[in-house]
Formats: C-alpha cells, sequence, structure tokens
C-alpha cells in the first residue's frame, strides 16, 4: 500500500532533522584534529568519503553509478562541483581547527540570502519585496560588522558562496544525489592522493607520529562526511524544499553554541548586531517561503478542482 502524505513527511522531518543536528555537531568531530594540518585533513576526508560513497554506491546500485559516470557532460559539472566542495570543506575545516566557528556559522545563515542574489545574477530571477529587505538586512549586518569589528568576514563568504554556486552546479547538473555525489568525491580523490603521497615523500607527513586515534577519525572522516549527505539526499525526495529550508538553521546555530561555548571563541557586540540583522533578514525570507509555498499549494488545488 502506497504510503501516507502524514507517514512521508514524518520520514523527511526526522531525516533532515538527522542530517542537520550532525552538521551542526561536526565542529566537534574536526575538533579532535586540531593537531593535524588542515590540508592534511582535508585530503583524507575527499579520500575516504569517495572510498564510503563508492561502496555504497556499488552494493545499492551500481548500475545508475556507472551510467552517471558514463556522461561527459556528468564529468564535466561534478568535476566543478567537486572543486567548489573541496573549497568549502577547507574553509570549513581550516575554520574549525583556527578558532573560527562562529564565523562559519555566520557563513551558513548568509548561504540562503547569498542563493538569492546568485539566483538574480546568473538565473535571471527577480526579487519580490520580502526578498529585496531580507537582502537589505544580510547587507547592513555584514557591513556594520565589517566597519566596526575592523575585518571583513572572509571564511563566512568563501563558506556561503562556494556553497551557493556548488548549488547552482548542482541544479543544472540535475543528477541523482548520491551517485552525483560520489562521482564528484572520486574526481577530486586523485588530488588528495597526490597530495598524501608529496607529503610522505617531503618527510612532511609521517603517519607514524600521528596518533592512532587520529588516524581512526581521520578515516571516519569519510563515513561522516557521506552519512549526513546521504540523510540530505533522503530528506528531500520526502520533504518540500520550503520544509528543508527552516530546517537548515538548525545547524548554523549549534555551531554558533558550540562555538561560544564549548570553545570559547570571541562574541563581540559586533558580531551580535551582524547576527542580529542576519536573522531579521533570514526572517523576511523565510515568510517569502511560507507565502509562495501557500500560493503553490492554493493553486494546485484549484487546477485539480477544475480538473
Amino acid at each position: 500500500m502506497p504510503e501516507s502524505n502524514n507517514t512521508t513527511n514524518s520520514k523527511g522531518f526526522i531525516y533532515a532533522l538527522l542530517c542537520y543536528l550532525f552538521w551542526g555537531i561536526l565542529p566537534l568531530y574536526w575538533h579532535m584534529l586540531i593537531e593535524i594540518p588542515s590540508l592534511v585533513i582535508l585530503a583524507n576526508r575527499m579520500l575516504w568519503s569517495s572510498i564510503f560513497l563508492t561502496v555504497f554506491c556499488l552494493f545499492q546500485n551500481r548500475r545508475a553509478l556507472i551510467s552517471v559516470i558514463k556522461n561527459k557532460r556528468n564529468v564535466y559539472y561534478m568535476g566543478i562541483a567537486g572543486i567548489l566542495v573541496t573549497i568549502n570543506w577547507g574553509i570549513y575545516i581550516y575554520a574549525v581547527t583556527h578558532q573560527y566557528v562562529v564565523e562559519s556559522s555566520l557563513g551558513y545563515y548568509i548561504n540562503p540570502l547569498i542563493n538569492v542574489l546568485l539566483g538574480v545574477v546568473f538565473l535571471k530571477e527577480k526579487l519580490n519585496r520580502l526578498e529585496k529587505i531580507a537582502t537589505l538586512f544580510a547587507f547592513i549586518g555584514v557591513s556594520y560588522f565589517t566597519i566596526s569589528y575592523g575585518s571583513f568576514p572572509y571564511i563566512s563568504f568563501i563558506l556561503a558562496l562556494s556553497m551557493s554556486i556548488y548549488g547552482i552546479v548542482k541544479k543544472k547538473a540535475n543528477l541523482p544525489a548520491v551517485q552525483a555525489l560520489t562521482l564528484e568525491t572520486l574526481l577530486i580523490t586523485p588530488m588528495a592522493i597526490l597530495y598524501l603521497l608529496h607529503s610522505i615523500y617531503s618527510g612532511e607527513l609521517s603517519f607514524s607520529e600521528i596518533a592512532t586515534k587520529s588516524v581512526i577519525l581521520l578515516v571516519f572522516g569519510g563515513i561522516v562526511t557521506a552519512v549526513p549527505l546521504l540523510l540530505f539526499a533522503k530528506a528531500i525526495k520526502y520533504l518540500p524544499y520550503s520544509t528543508i529550508g527552516f530546517i537548515q538553521y538548525i545547524s548554523p546555530t549549534l555551531q554558533l553554541i558550540i562555538g561560544i561555548f564549548v570553545f570559547h571563541e570571541g562574541f563581540t557586540s559586533a558580531h551580535a548586531i551582524c547576527f542580529l540583522f542576519i536573522w531579521i533578514g533570514l526572517a523576511f525570507f523565510t515568510v517569502n517561503i511560507i507565502q509562495n509555498s501557500s500560493f503553490k499549494r492554493k493553486t494546485a488545488i484549484k487546477v485539480n478542482t477544475k480538473g
């Protein structure tokens, strides 16, 4: 028997909740590797996530993976996606291991607003009134932070921008989520292997000098990377994207809490005012999502009724 809407929505909510809780507490995981160079962590993350995802796909649906890999267009788009996700992962790992978790959380709050702006620039979309207000508040918040704090939040913007462009590339590619992710990690893996081999050959890296616990954490970093992405792929099957838009704020909120209360990072009045404006902007952005979702539902009901 087909599942009811309530059942599928509940499933989707659980998948999405687990996904963003997972992403929210990831700083605690990468922080345990603080003594390892960021590029070594990144290279291992790239390598082991590709191995885990490839094994997962081969057992789940190898034909689908082979079909995606054979297409040159897919390789082109996933190559770009792989570069973008490498930048995002690298900056994020650097932020966590260098006490910039608060700034990284700001990046993921800005991300949906950057998505709106990129939609205007690259997809020729037009901003409605609420989206303009949301973007204005975000701009005011970041501008105030830059002037008051004396430095531009580069980490926040690189994280937000790389993830937003990554989203556009994935949307253009329009591929099955798990197979696409596997292909993009496979394409960036050679860079990871070359870097690790070079580091070992040059004497910069010696795994014999790294604690066993850290080696295990590096290997399991692939699973830690892949699991929330697989949960996300499941969530978007069952939930409207607008609903996922609400739940996604769990992740940067947890990161912010961890940055302030666990890692004791500085949180100045400039941070507070910047975040306040971002949150106000996100409130307008969220209202806009609700209104659009409600309008689409009403339109669909009218069309079905007439049919």
